[in-house]
């Protein structure tokens, strides 16, 4: 179920892989294409992301804290998730050139002159819903307070969610590959420099027609060789 605090965005415009402006700022997201991401590190860039989502209800902190305060804490606290987080913010927020990590705010200066936008308590919620919908991320996040005692609360229980990531290494690294060589030998029309120059969107939509156009062959094959009771799948359908 889609997040109330931005809506879906055009089906079109993460098929087309075009720049996403955030609502009410002068925020605009891009999407990252494999190559750029590979560029990274698959496993750095969904580290990133898992910081980006951070939640204070899956971590089960009652403190009246937001998502944004304890994403910000950790940034300001710990030089690692910082560079991290300055890495992966260069690959998606378009014409970045600096970061000034302030305490209520992330100040992002432009390439272009006397250009500038933010990233603060007012518009984190919808980044990271635009964030969710171009890399196809279910629900996942954490949080944060400035008071010494729930921070501490809170590094211990992310320190615990690292421990965890970092032991599924291996099984999150095989992903985008897997699916990049799948597609790049199964279709014959998709070379691996044309899968390399897709989004995360646009590989998972195409990688999953092409699983639905590849059952489909088979069944009409299937019915031309005597098979019944088969029922098509509608591979045209919207996905």
């Amino acid at each position: 179920m889609m997040s109330q605090t931005y809506p879906s965005i055009d089906s079109l415009k993460l098929m087309a892989g075009t720049p996403i402006p955030v609502e009410s700022s002068q925020l605009v997201i891009l999407q990252p294409t494999l190559k750029d991401i590979a560029y990274m590190g698959e496993s750095r860039f969904y580290s990133a992301i898992s910081y980006l989502l951070v939640n204070k209800n899956l971590l089960q902190i009652q403190e009246d804290i937001s998502d944004f305060d304890i994403f910000l804490y950790l940034i300001l606290t710990n030089v690692e998730i910082r560079e991290l987080m300055v890495e992966f913010l260069y690959l998606i927020v378009e014409n970045a050139q600096h970061f000034h990590f302030l305490e209520d705010s992330i100040k992002i200066d432009s390439y272009e002159e006397g250009q500038s936008s933010i990233i603060n308590a007012s518009n984190f919620l919808s980044i990271k819903e635009i964030v969710k919908q171009i890399f196809c991320l279910e629900q996942s996040k954490a949080d944060f307070n400035p008071a010494n005692e729930a921070a501490r609360k809170i590094a211990e229980k992310l320190q615990k969610r690292k421990e965890k990531l970092s032991s599924q290494k291996e099984k999150v690294d095989s992903i985008l590959p897997n699916l990049v060589s799948i597609l790049s030998t199964g279709a014959n029309s998709i070379s691996l420099k044309d899968a390399l120059d897709m989004t995360i969107f646009q590989l998972y939509n195409i990688f999953k027609r092409f699983g639905m156009y590849s059952e489909y062959t088979i069944q009409t094959q299937a019915l031309m060789q005597g098979a019944e009771n088969i029922e098509l799948v509608e591979w045209t359908k919207k996905i």
